[in-house]
């Protein structure tokens, strides 16, 4: 997988953390948890050749 990809959905992750602890700051603690448990499936499963 790309580094760039990952870099990417790491910034989408940040401004949506950002955006929700703006309004409610556990909202973006468990947005950030949720994003983070995302991109490690993403991870795990791999691309091209990696898949199983």
């Amino acid at each position: 997988m790309s580094v760039l990809i990952i870099l990417f959905f790491l910034l989408g992750i940040a401004a949506v953390v950002t955006g929700a602890a703006m309004i409610y700051m556990p909202a973006g603690i468990i947005a950030g948890g949720l994003g983070l448990i995302a991109l490690a499936i993403i991870l795990i499963k791999g691309s091209g050749p990696d898949r199983s």
